[in-house]
């Protein structure tokens, strides 16, 4: 009853402005192949119930000419930042992180560890370790001297790093619910364990 109550409440304040889309519904419409600005539009109508969306989605054809969203920033909820500062991550990166992925967590997290964790502000979606790769090769052939030295202070990481950190990824992020509802049976001593192994975890495996 408890989980139902705040269930509830979390849903009434998100859908207070009546533009608040779930995520995973908006995904589940546009893999269906129906456009993304017209599962917006239909899910926002809706209220987020995705069987009343596809309903309007067929009865309202304009709908489906409707251009794409702006991939501006999303709402970013206390369960999604939760989620990634469980794992260790700075609380600050982690709304950075979200933010670029369009709330997406496991794309994410993906992007925080490839980073390692820091990410300037207003990075994109595909994460900074691309821009600043470009940026570094560009750097080394004007002034080699300074890029070696910039190479000295924050070197790339390798293959096998990378691959250490996306299995440490794959390993925590398998645990995590699919819905954030499922957290709310936990008691504060049970949630405290389970962030304190989580990082454990994540240390341990990061600093070979």
């Amino acid at each position: 009853e408890r989980r139902e109550i705040k269930k509830k409440e979390q849903e009434e304040r998100r859908q207070k402005n009546g533009d608040w889309v779930k995520v995973d519904l908006y995904n589940a419409l546009v893999n269906m192949g129906f456009p993304k600005g017209g599962a917006v539009a239909a899910l926002q109508q809706t209220n987020n119930n995705i069987q009343q969306a596809i309903q309007v989605l067929q009865d309202r054809p304009e709908l489906l000419t409707l251009p794409d969203p702006d991939p501006g920033p999303v709402s970013i909820t206390d369960e999604m930042l939760a989620q990634l500062v469980s794992l260790g991550f700075d609380p600050e990166m982690s709304r950075r992180a979200l933010q670029s992925c369009q709330g997406m967590a496991q794309r994410a997290i993906d992007m925080l560890l490839q980073s390692g964790g820091i990410l300037p502000e207003g990075s994109p979606a595909n994460g900074s370790a691309s821009t600043s790769s470009s940026s570094s090769t560009s750097s080394s052939s004007a002034t080699p001297s300074s890029s070696s030295s910039s190479s000295d202070a924050s070197p790339a990481k390798s293959p096998e790093e990378l691959r250490r950190e996306r299995e440490a990824y794959e390993e925590l992020a398998s645990d995590l619910a699919d819905h954030e509802e499922d957290y709310l049976d936990l008691t504060l001593e049970e949630e405290s364990t389970f962030l304190q192994e989580y990082r454990a975890l994540l240390e341990s495996t990061l600093s070979f």
